[in-house]
C-alpha cells in the first residue's frame, strides 16, 4: 500500500509531466513555425534574385544568336566574293 501523500505527489507529478509535455510540443511548434518562414522567405528572395538573372541571361542569348547569324551570314558573302575573284577570267581570243 501506498500512503495518501505518495499518491497524491505521483497524480501531481503526472500532471507536470503532462503539462511540460505540452508546454514543449507548444515550443516546438513555435519554432517550426519560425523555420518555415524562414525557408519561405529564403527561396522566395532566391526566386526573386533568379528570375531577373534568367531574364537578362535568356536576353543575351537571343542577342548572341542574332548575332551569330549575322556573321554567318557575312562569312558566306565573302566566301563567294572570294570564289569570284579568284576563278581566272576566260582566256582572251584573237580573231
Amino acid at each position: 500500500m501506498t500512503s495518501l501523500v505518495t499518491d497524491v505527489l505521483l497524480a501531481n507529478t503526472d500532471l507536470l509531466e503532462k503539462e511540460d509535455l505540452g508546454t514543449r510540443i507548444g515550443k516546438l511548434s513555435t519554432h517550426i513555425d519560425e523555420i518555415k518562414g524562414e525557408i519561405y522567405h529564403a527561396v522566395h528572395e532566391k526566386y526573386a534574385n533568379y528570375r531577373p538573372t534568367r531574364d537578362s541571361t535568356q536576353e543575351l542569348h537571343n542577342k548572341v544568336q542574332t548575332l551569330s547569324t549575322e556573321m554567318q551570314t557575312l562569312s558566306n558573302k565573302i566566301k563567294v566574293l572570294t570564289h569570284k575573284i579568284t576563278i581566272p577570267p576566260a582566256p582572251l581570243t584573237y580573231r
